[in-house]
């Protein structure tokens, strides 16, 4: 008998309707004339982007090729290893953080409290951090530069600081301010059905809440460098805060766990490095003249009509298309928690995501490179075609072997019992949805790719229709078969649901991007 199932199916009928009402939101308007959108932005460039395979006979178009290939690989290597920094930090985190007595015992409830405590920090970080800092900010800073230099004989080099770069990180750490101030009080109001959990819950969101504006300065300084083609700078300084983010959560929880719980131990190191990071960041910005050297005491610069547009249709689109996904992330995580009152269940879906996420970062560094190309070359008004085609073949291809790696790591080499310390409930629940995660990784290879090139196409409008779309078809799934007791425990429904979202996403988007006539139809 599961308990507070009708809490539990309440909660997923809540984002059930609300991602109805956004489901088909218009939020740009159109100009029926010509079909294109009203802002000054160029035409969607995602119509027939894919090129046709019956026509590559020509030289040109194979050294082309081989040349997009290159840049592909060698943004998205430095890329791929800056963006695992956080996975796998995620990874020692949550071994640290599950441990209590100085790193002696093994323990459910410290585990289940960061479970519990991600998704809603996570909710707030992806929801404002991610619209701005990994959406919009790459394709912004790309564009403008790709603009300068075709309209200028100067160099890379030679450019004048960014105004767009001035803009976004202004907007970040304000946002990031104003979040901070308005979480601390909510954090005290909202209740708590597991109330062991609570004195351990409230001190990580609290310190968790204090640092957002570095964070959010932090993602977005790292996606301006990623629009300036600068890969290799985040690497430097994200991989020397990783080690120093291990000591700290080894020390702290080592130390001074009659003090802290272990989940408070971890999230205090995060914070600090984060803080840290933002400020050298910074100074890297400086030193590179991508801001001025008066930043952030200057007036702000004015921005022309592209910028602004970009900014604010795309903010405001990701930001639709972010709160309807981290809505469903976090309802899943609840409805987990709550389908059994046993911290064994949130324990599984936890370590499941970690094995989930892991493995989507290294096809995202493929995603985040073909965004910068394809925005940079709509930039100097060229053809991002080759590069849209030839990163969704390398984004199938890196699914491919990710999902032979996970699954080695994870049957072959004992990974899930690691993670897990030996667990029995915990390792029964996180094999329950093993295959799913597995089986998934070339779906999660075309649906990031695809994102990317959206993106890098201004297609945030677009996205943010198909999202609600794709979460509406998850949510209905999860919630006949809870409601109709369908063979297999909530955790598998829930991850079953995940994977109808990301195939729903993968359909949608790659039907856009090759032109089918229906979709668009259903979309514009």
């Amino acid at each position: 008998m599961k308990h507070n199932m009708p809490l539990a199916l309440s909660m997923i009928q809540m984002i059930f309707a609300a991602t109805s009402a956004t489901a088909f939101l218009q939020i740009p308007a159109q100009n029926p004339a010509t079909n294109l959108r009203t802002s000054t932005i160029p035409a969607p460039y995602t119509k027939g982007l894919l090129r046709s395979y019956s026509n590559d006979n020509d030289n040109d178009n194979d050294n082309n090729d081989r040349q997009i290939q290159s840049d592909l690989i060698s943004l998205s290597l430095p890329t791929l290893a800056t963006l695992s920094i956080d996975p796998l930090l995620s990874f020692t985190d949550t071994y640290f953080a599950s441990y209590a007595d100085s790193l002696q015992a093994f323990s459910v409830d410290n585990l289940a409290s960061v479970a519990t405590a991600a998704p809603a920090v996570n909710f707030v970080l992806f929801l404002f951090n991610g619209v701005l800092g990994t959406s919009v900010v790459p394709s912004v800073v790309s564009r403008e530069r790709g603009s300068l230099l075709s309209s200028s004989s100067s160099s890379s080099s030679d450019l004048p600081p960014s105004n767009s770069a001035q803009l976004t990180l202004r907007i970040s750490f304000q946002s990031g301010l104003i979040i901070a101030l308005a979480a601390l009080p909510i954090l005290y109001l909202l209740p708590n059905p597991q109330i062991t959990l609570l004195p351990q819950l409230l001190p990580i969101l609290t310190v968790r809440a204090l640092t957002l504006p570095f964070t959010f300065s932090l993602t977005t300084s790292l996606s301006i460098l990623r629009g300036y083609l600068d890969t290799k700078t985040p690497f430097k300084v994200l991989a020397g805060l990783g080690v120093l983010n291990l000591t700290l959560s080894y020390a702290l929880t080592h130390y001074f766990s009659s003090s802290i719980s272990g989940g408070l131990a971890v999230i205090s190191a995060t914070c600090l490095c984060e803080i840290l990071g933002s400020y050298l960041i910074y100074r890297n910005l400086l030193s590179a003249s991508i801001l001025p050297p008066s930043f952030p005491f200057s007036p702000a610069p004015k921005t022309d009509g592209v910028i602004n547009s970009v900014v604010k249709r795309g903010t405001s689109s990701s930001f639709v298309r972010s709160f309807l996904l981290q809505s469903f992330i976090l309802s899943i995580a609840y409805v987990t928690s709550h389908s059994s009152g046993d911290p064994a269940a949130i324990s599984s879906h936890q370590v499941a995501c970690l094995i989930w996420f892991l493995s989507s970062f290294a096809v995202d560094a493929i995603g985040s490179a073909a965004q910068t190309m394809v925005a940079e070359e709509i930039g100097r008004e060229g053809d991002p075609k080759f590069t849209a085609d030839k990163a969704l073949q390398l984004g199938v291809k890196a699914g491919l072997m990710l999902s032979l790696l996970t699954g080695g790591f994870c049957y072959g080499l004992g990974g899930v019992e690691a993670l897990t310390h030996g667990n029995a409930a915990v390792m029964e629940g996180v094999a329950s949805v093993l295959p799913v995660v597995v089986l998934c990784q070339p779906l999660n290879g075309a649906v990031f790719v695809a994102d990317g090139v959206l993106q890098g196409a201004n297609e945030f409008d677009f996205e943010a229709k198909a999202m609600a779309v794709s979460v509406l078809l998850a949510t209905a799934f999860i919630a006949l078969a809870e409601s109709q007791g369908w063979q297999g425990t909530t955790l598998q429904h829930v991850w079953e649901g995940l994977a109808l979202l990301q195939v729903s996403r993968g359909a949608i988007a790659l039907a856009r991007i090759k032109g089918i006539g229906f979709v668009q139809s259903c979309f514009i």
